[in-house]
């Protein structure tokens, strides 16, 4: 587990006792990804955590189960696949592996090629990266091992009526497939990169991003007297934000901002 995820937040210490223990960090599924225990911000959609990427492969399978990379990269040339055109931004939506046996066979090739590259990362670890690299970049070229990431976690609302609360929570599931299908298809500086989603038995609905450091526009804004920019940032902010507006409305989608 990374150093960065130890909860390094002081706890009460009990009169005489030992202090509680530190909660562990969330590993999501196939040890793709490793999360902070507590999330860094919530919402009516649910949480944002931050994490790193443990197993790239891992997340490649997911993506490869979802119909968006071909099978082939993990030798399984005989499971078809729906190839993207050339422009995704028509519209073009992947088609998900629904066969339980072939994508236990995904999940299986892709345990056995990560296993494979860390023996041959322990033996020479330049040597194994440029061996897969070209695997590696098929995941993102921005995405590594070190790299931290931010995961965005669905929690439908509860609702005391049962048939109610199926229909938020298949609604909420929509939104959230179809957020993650948009950012699939978007390359721009104001938008975030978007590197998989994962459904995890424990965690439910992921969608693992880029993390952007710093702070958000609002704790910006009010570091400024009477929470004014000045004019020229306010209106290079404006246009920052209108050009990635504009970005999205050329694909012809909507886009919650």
């Amino acid at each position: 587990i990374p150093s960065f995820m130890a909860d390094t937040s002081k706890k009460a210490t009990p009169p005489g006792g030992d202090p509680p223990p530190a909660p562990e960090p969330i590993v999501l599924k196939n040890r793709i990804a490793v999360l902070t225990p507590e999330p860094i911000a919530e919402g009516a959609f649910g949480q944002v955590y931050v994490g790193k990427i443990l197993n790239p492969v891992g997340l490649l399978a997911e993506r490869v189960v979802w119909g968006e990379e071909s099978p082939r990269w993990l030798g399984l040339d005989d499971i078809p696949f729906q190839e993207p055109p050339k422009d995704e931004a028509k519209g073009w939506l992947p088609t998900p592996i629904t066969d339980p046996a072939a994508r236990k066979r995904v999940y299986d090739a892709a345990e056995r090629l990560w296993n494979d590259y860390l023996q041959r990362r322990r033996q020479d670890r330049a040597q194994a990266q440029e061996e897969y690299r070209d695997l590696l970049n098929l995941i993102d070229p921005l995405l590594d091992e070190d790299r931290i990431i931010a995961i965005k976690v669905l929690r439908p609302p509860v609702e005391n009526d049962p048939e109610l609360d199926q229909k938020i929570v298949a609604d909420s599931v929509r939104r959230f497939i179809r957020e993650n299908d948009l950012l699939r298809a978007l390359r721009h500086d104001g938008i975030v990169r978007r590197f998989g989603l994962v459904k995890d038995a424990t965690m439910g609905w992921c969608l693992l991003l880029e993390y952007i450091e710093g702070e958000t526009l609002d704790a910006y804004v009010r570091r400024h007297k009477d929470h004014r920019l000045p004019l020229a940032k306010a209106a290079e902010l404006g246009r920052q934000i209108a050009d990635a507006l504009q970005f999205l409305k050329s694909f012809r989608k909507s886009h919650r901002v």
